[in-house]
């Protein structure tokens, strides 16, 4: 019980920070698009 509570606990983990990444390269991407080169 405790593994699959460990493992649950890593794959959360995993997916908040794909969802941050994806966020951050958003925003460095919306910015680079925007500003004037």
């Amino acid at each position: 019980m405790q593994t699959l509570w460990r493992l649950f606990i890593v794959i959360v983990a995993l997916i908040a920070i794909v969802a941050v990444g994806a966020g951050l390269l958003s925003i460095v991407a919306k910015l680079f698009i925007h500003a004037p080169l």
